[in-house]
């Protein structure tokens, strides 16, 4: 009887999450946050060399560990902030520009591009999970309502 129930409750918190899209403001958050992790990803090679911060700073896994991607993803990201990292900057007096590089790398149009194409890899199971009961929200007013 328990296992019978334990099934029946695991089938409706699933059906729960099952069809539901993930809102605009969702979307944009969990965007956002592979944005950060391939910055912070890119910083790591940039700098791995030169200060020991970006191998003990945890935002990389932060960012991993708080995003809804398939962990393919991450991978994907990784390797393409690795490869930025082979690529040449330099200042007129020839002095490395790795902030420079990985805020270009921010910014570009590919990271936006290669960002939108993993929507489909979002688990939104995930994502829905830890929205807020609809009825618990706090009243803005409190004042007693007029009897």
């Amino acid at each position: 009887m328990n296992r019978v129930l334990i099934v029946f409750v695991t089938l409706c918190l699933n059906a729960s999450c099952f069809g539901q899209e993930l809102t605009p403001e969702e979307l944009s958050a969990e965007r956002l946050k592979l944005k950060n992790y391939a910055l912070c990803e890119c910083l790591f090679y940039v700098y791995k060399e030169y200060d020991s911060l970006w191998i003990r700073d945890g935002s990389t896994a932060g960012y991993f560990e708080t995003s809804h991607y398939a962990i393919d993803v991450y991978e994907t990201v990784r390797t393409r902030a690795e490869a930025v990292n082979r690529e040449v900057y330099k200042s007129y007096d020839n002095s490395p520009l790795g902030l420079m590089k990985c805020l270009d790398f921010y910014n570009s149009r590919e990271l936006d591009s290669l960002i939108k194409s993993f929507d489909s890899e979002i688990i939104v199971e995930n994502v829905v999970a830890r929205r807020p009961f609809p009825n618990h929200e706090r009243r803005s007013d409190t004042t007693k309502p007029d009897n």
